[in-house]
Formats: C-alpha cells, structure tokens, sequence
C-alpha cells in the first residue's frame, strides 16, 4: 500500500515539474530536500496549506487568477515535500519498533498519514489546474475584445508569433542538450522574440511576462507548436544551429 501510495507521490511531483505554470511570478521554490528541511526545523508546515480554501476571484482578472494558481500550485508542492518527510520519519521510527502489533499500529498510522497529505496535494493541483483554465478564458476573451477587426488582427499576430516560435525551436536550441522544460524554454524563447520584434518590427504586442506566459501556451495547448518543441526537446544530429 505504501508503494502505490510513493508512485502516486512521484506522479503528482512530476507533475507539477514539468508544467511548472504557477512558478511565473514566485521568486524562489526551493527544492524538495530544502522543503524538507524546513519542515524538520519547524520553519514550514504544511498542514498551513489545507486552511487555504478554494476562495472565490475578488475580481475576475487574469492578474487574480494567476495568483490563485500559485497559491494552490505551492500549496500542493509543499504535500509533496511533507509526505517524502512523513514517509522518511516513519521507517526511521519503524526501525525502532520491535513489537509485531505496535509495527502494525504504527504502519496503518502512517498510512492515514500519507493518504491525508496526498489527498490535499491533489486538491492543491485540481484548483490550480481550475484556475489556469481561468485564466486562459480570460486572457482569451481579452483578445477578443474589439470586435472581428480585432480578433483577425489578433489570429494574424498569434500566426506570426507561432512561425517565429518554431523557427527557433527548431535552429536556435539554448545548448547541445535541447530545449529545456516548458517554464524555462517559454523564458528563453520569449526573449528572442522580443529581440526579433524590435529588429524586425513584427506586429507581436505582448511583451514581459504577457508574452512568456502566451507562448507557454503555445508550448503547450497549440498542437503544431507542441510537436515541433517535442520534437527538439533533445539534441539531434545535423540539425541546424
């Protein structure tokens, strides 16, 4: 039972690695081993994170909504760091436990425990998920805003913006190894195209953290985009520099 309850664990850890959305806007997040440091010095609880409700949007902004998901995407980062502590803490204590009976007692203890601390992380994860669906609702109807004009110019920008994206995808990689994951790579690619905005002068408006976030997006939803940053997500041979 601990064993698929350590997969589910590792699955939800990796999931939230790898579509590392909510880390826009936090300064730092710290390292799982660093969480769990700080739980042991008593510097973090993360039993704070299950009082965090699931509090409705004072506004319903863009702005709003991206704090609510880093709200619940650290929330359910710290469940992650406190069930590695828990699950450590409990084998050491374990080992210490001769009784057969007082082992049983201790195991089905520490496997409420788990269950709890997994359970709220996904509770974490579900409302940051709700509320990134949020805010691309929002930002979209924003594009929307002014009328067929507007949006054509609008699917023309995103058409220009897709283009630029690909051509560095595929003859502009950071390194050797490929692009990196999603959040950084969004990072990375979002300069180059403000640089080639400016050199240019390509009709692409959003700029700063707008522009990361649109072309995460990209990275992400939009599937022909998709395929080719999975596509050179590593090194391949020939390929143009």
């Amino acid at each position: 039972m601990i064993s698929e309850l350590t997969r589910q664990q590792l699955t939800l850890q990796q999931r939230l690695e790898d579509r590392k959305f909510a880390a826009n806007g936090i300064e730092y997040v710290p390292a799982l081993s660093q969480l769990e440091a700080m739980i042991v010095s008593q510097q973090l609880d993360p039993r704070d994170d299950w009082r965090l409700g699931t509090r409705e949007l004072e506004k319903d902004t863009y702005r709003n909504a991206q704090q609510a998901i880093r709200d619940h995407w650290l929330s359910a980062y710290h469940q992650v760091a406190y069930f590695q502590y828990l699950l450590h803490e409990g084998q050491s204590k374990r080992r210490q436990i001769d009784h057969p009976k007082k082992q049983m007692l201790h195991d089905n203890q520490l496997l409420m425990s788990l269950s709890e601390t997994l359970a709220w992380g996904h509770y974490h994860w579900a409302f940051a998920e709700d509320f990134f669906g949020i805010s691309v609702r929002i930002y979209g109807e924003r594009a929307r805003t002014g009328g067929q004009a507007k949006a054509d110019r609008y699917e023309e920008n995103q058409a220009i913006l897709r283009c630029l994206i690909k051509l560095q995808l595929e003859h502009h990689p950071p390194s050797e190894k490929g692009w990196p994951d999603p959040n950084e790579a969004s990072e990375q690619l979002a300069e180059a195209v403000e640089r080639l905005v400016k050199e240019q002068h390509f009709p692409i408006k959003p700029c700063g953290e707008d522009l990361v976030w649109e072309i995460f997006n990209l990275l992400m939803d939009n599937k022909s985009v998709n395929k080719v940053y999975e596509e050179c997500r590593k090194p391949k041979r020939g390929r143009r520099r």
